[in-house]
């Protein structure tokens, strides 16, 4: 395999910077690959935090006009935690 690689650089001088760009498009690819898969996680997990920031926006205003029974604040706590 390397005699036949040197053997075409020597007859072909492009064939090098061929081969290194093609070994650089398949390094970007897989780096996007991987780029958009985090990215695509990341997204997931900001909507699971806007969700849950929503939650417990709700539940302060549930608190703030409860009236102050046992029953009432546990059904809020509970919505919170479940």
């Amino acid at each position: 395999m390397q005699r036949e690689l040197k053997r075409d650089f020597e007859r072909h001088p492009q064939f090098l910077d061929e081969f290194l760009r093609k070994r650089e498009f398949d390094h970007l690819e897989i780096f996007s690959r991987k780029l958009y898969d985090c990215s695509l996680a990341f997204q997931g997990k900001v909507a699971d935090v806007l969700t849950k920031n929503r939650a417990v926006e709700s539940a302060l205003v549930a608190l703030a006009t409860c009236p102050l029974e046992k029953q009432h604040l546990h059904g809020i706590m509970a919505s919170l935690q479940g």
